[in-house]
């Protein structure tokens, strides 16, 4: 359930209007707040008329290529517009009033009462009593013990303050049923104003997660069947379960019950969305259809479904949330399942769950081989969190892991390095679609071949004593991932004789003590529409060395980085053969290059 909040501001007589497109503010589910996963283009503008007008006039790219995150506009936090951050100003956000829509789904987990504008009164609370008729007390309790609720009921029904709180003060229901109302003033009771409805949902939400901790051993390990789940690289997304519609031809309907399916068929062929999803849009293996390649069979990974249609034993479980996906609520059960990988690489966490990782490294994730770790359907919109502990996710120097997936998670609140890319080539990793936020230490991302010795933006001065790494780092790709509101002592994203790749990515309100981004001894960055915006550096937003290689692809860095503020160069710093700027275990006159 969510509450619509609006905002303060005159809607001038029409619900929900927005001045800048002259009507109607999307609604909640609109697709104007969707955005096409990185590669995956299936939506063009979107459904809202006035929305997609008003951004496709300022940038056409939304709606003749791909309505992407800078179309919907990159997220900051609740109380920021969220901008198009390749075309300042153009987003749906800023042009669709997204600020007068805000959707709160955990406020009614907190017990938030819109009609109160504060907190349903307590379980406990007197407002949930109310004087018997035939009690030789009748007249013992007049209003109750919350202030705003008994304001609530008292200024449309006196009597229930002057007089007596009674059952229609308190609400009276025949059958029990929810809300209960004042049957002599209807409307006016404690249980329909004071939303006793929440209270009831937060009390199945508490009794919920009293089962959510396990304490496990491998002696006390208990395992649970399961039918297999399948991630589908085409989609970047879990495939359909074999009971979807998707698998089904049907005359009578248009699209099917998976989304990520049904929208990556309509793209290649309107038909099945528009008319019927007949025999063509489900497809076969044979792929006979009518679009050659464009079929349910095809795109969605029918084939991969078929072959994992088996049980296997493993700790994960239906989610509270949605309990048609199998994930995990507890650190440990994941961590051990993880650990054991004998018959699924695949690992989901359930929608609306969070990790808190402690104070050390206990609980730090160490993928494996072929390991695929996704919030629910592989969104961040599922609200997924890995909190605290000195490192989110480790990947061990001196060892080859390869094909790592992570997808849909938010990082927050690392003391020391969230993700510790230390493993050797060819070892690899993508995050798709995650983000860090808040986080402080040494550096949010560090990626690097070679032994702690050797370290060089750890360690500069040290360099001298080894002129070459051992070993060259591993390659990690983000995909539509967020770095928003760090603070780090030394850097963001830092390279090291490795190789890395941004993809539709944002580095936003970070501050650092070195550089946003460093790129250092023979590495290698390949950047494609990602943007700087609004970050403080101690000397630059943007860091490469003289030996190392920075690629640019179907974008211009100087539409790249803007707000940002920095000591040296508040764009990209390239520094020039000859200059020493990191071997003297600092920044010197003997540092130089070019500030673009």
């Amino acid at each position: 359930m969510s509450i619509l909040l609006l905002t303060g501001k005159c809607l001038c007589g029409k619900e929900n209007y927005c001045n800048r497109i002259n009507g109607s503010i999307p609604p909640v589910d609109s697709s104007c707040w969707n955005w096409n996963p990185v590669d995956l283009t299936v939506q063009k503008g979107c459904d809202s008329l006035a929305c997609e007008n008003a951004v496709c006039d300022c940038d056409s790219y939304c709606c003749n290529t791909s309505w992407d995150l800078s179309c919907r506009g990159y997220s900051t936090n609740e109380t920021f517009s969220k901008d198009n951050h390749l075309n300042p100003g153009c987003s749906a956000s800023i042009l669709c009033c997204e600020e007068d829509l805000i959707v709160k789904e955990e406020f009614e987990e907190k017990g938030f009462c819109k009609n109160l504008d504060s907190l349903v009164p307590p379980k406990d609370s007197s407002c949930w009593d109310y004087n018997l008729i035939d009690s030789p007390n009748l007249m013992d309790q007049k209003g109750c013990d919350s202030l705003a609720c008994q304001s609530a009921v008292c200024s449309c029904d006196p009597y229930c303050c002057s007089t007596s709180w009674d059952e229609s003060c308190r609400g009276h229901s025949v059958d029990g049923i929810l809300p209960k109302d004042n049957l002599m003033i209807p409307g006016c009771s404690a249980s329909i104003l004071c939303c006793e409805e929440i209270l009831t949902f937060m009390e199945n939400i508490q009794e919920e997660n009293l089962t959510d901790f396990v304490s496990i051993t491998k002696e006390s390990y208990s395992f649970k069947e399961y039918q297999d789940q399948t991630y589908c690289n085409k989609l970047k997304a879990l495939s359909p379960p074999s009971d979807s519609n998707c698998w089904n031809a049907d005359s009578t309907r248009k699209g099917c019950d998976y989304e990520a399916c049904q929208n990556a068929v309509c793209s290649c062929d309107p038909y099945c969305c528009t008319t019927y999803w007949d025999e063509s849009c489900r497809g076969s293996l044979l792929d006979k259809g009518i679009i050659p390649g464009c079929s349910a069979s095809i795109l969605c990974c029918e084939e991969d479904v078929t072959l994992t249609e088996q049980h296997f034993t493993n700790y994960a479980g239906p989610c509270p949330s949605d309990p048609s996906i199998i994930g995990y609520k507890n650190i440990e059960t994941l961590l051990f399942d993880m650990e054991k990988q004998d018959s699924s690489n695949l690992f989901i966490i359930c929608p609306s769950t969070t990790f808190d990782l402690g104070t050390g490294t206990e609980y730090s994730v160490k993928p494996k081989s072929n390991i695929i770790l996704i919030c629910g359907n592989g969104y961040t919109s599922n609200k997924c969190f890995i909190l605290n502990g000195l490192h989110h996710l480790i990947f061990p120097s001196n060892e080859t892991i390869t094909n790592v997936i992570i997808q849909g998670i938010t990082f927050s609140n690392s003391a020391s390095t969230s993700i510790v890319g230390w493993s050797s080539s060819p070892s690899n990793a993508l995050f798709r679609d995650c983000e860090w936020k808040h986080n402080h230490g040494f550096s949010v991302i560090d990626i690097y071949g070679g032994n702690e010795a050797q370290r060089r933006f750890l360690r500069p001065k040290e360099r001298s004593l080894n002129s070459q790494f051992d070993n060259y780092g591993m390659l990690i790709q983000f995909e539509n991932c967020g770095f928003i509101e760090n603070v780090a002592k030394v850097g963001i994203l830092l390279i090291t004789k490795a190789k890395a790749q941004l993809t539709n990515c944002l580095f936003l309100f970070n501050a650092v003590g070195g550089i946003i981004v460093g790129v250092a001894n023979q590495a290698v960055l390949l950047l494609d529409r990602t943007s700087f915006s609004n970050n403080t550096s101690a000397f630059s937003t943007f860091f490469l060395d003289s030996t190392s290689t920075l690629e640019l692809q179907n974008s211009d860095h100087k539409a790249q980085t803007f707000g940002n503020r920095a000591a040296n160069c508040t764009g990209f710093f390239i520094e020039e053969t000859g200059s020493q700027c990191l071997n003297q275990g600092g920044y010197n006159p003997s540092c130089f290059g070019r500030c673009v």
